[in-house]
């Protein structure tokens, strides 16, 4: 059934909500970065949200890739998220994000992905197209350690999780991406 152009516009103000509600967790009142992350954090979640939007994911699934940054970034506490974008986009913007509490760096990633994997189909989608745009910056990488981490990072995505989702182009996209960081 098509959406009806007030269900659009709906779909569309929410969307814009997001950006809003990220520039303003992200950015000073002279749109300087103003947290300690040194990745332009805004135009990174901006990316990730609208490459799913442009696949044709739900507005849900494309919020939720606009904000899934906040919690590790810039501190906003998950109930906020909850309040202004409803319980859905809370809970796969806190499935992708670090639990902060765990210190092993490589126990952290697991936990992410074991979360991701629990909430389902619509956050492997979100964790994987921050994964496509993230492999960007890894060219500049200066240690071959990080390089390596890197790569065995993206192994265990790909085997725990990306596969749940097999049947999108997404999926391929991430495979050539992953071949082409080897």
């Amino acid at each position: 059934m098509a959406k009806t152009i007030e269900q659009i516009k709906a779909e569309q103000f929410k969307i814009q909500k997001a950006v809003k509600f990220l520039t303003d967790a992200c950015l000073d009142s002279k749109g300087n970065q103003k947290i300690a992350n040194p990745k332009p954090v805004v135009i990174h979640s901006l990316r990730v949200g609208f490459d799913l939007l442009k696949r044709d994911y739900n507005n849900d699934v494309v919020v939720t890739a606009i904000l899934h940054d906040l919690i590790e970034d810039a501190g906003v506490p998950i109930a906020e998220i909850k309040r202004r974008f409803g319980k859905k986009v809370a809970e796969i913007v806190e499935a992708v994000s670090w639990n902060e509490k765990i210190p092993n760096h490589m126990e952290r990633f697991s936990d992410t992905h074991h979360r991701t994997k629990e909430v389902g189909r619509d956050a492997v989608l979100v964790s994987l197209a921050d994964h496509l745009d993230n492999a960007d910056y890894y060219q500049y990488a200066k240690s071959k350690l990080t390089r390596k981490m890197v790569l065995k990072k993206w192994k265990i995505f790909f085997k725990e999780v990306a596969s749940l989702i097999s049947d999108e182009p997404i999926y391929q996209d991430y495979k050539d991406k992953l071949e082409s960081i080897r």
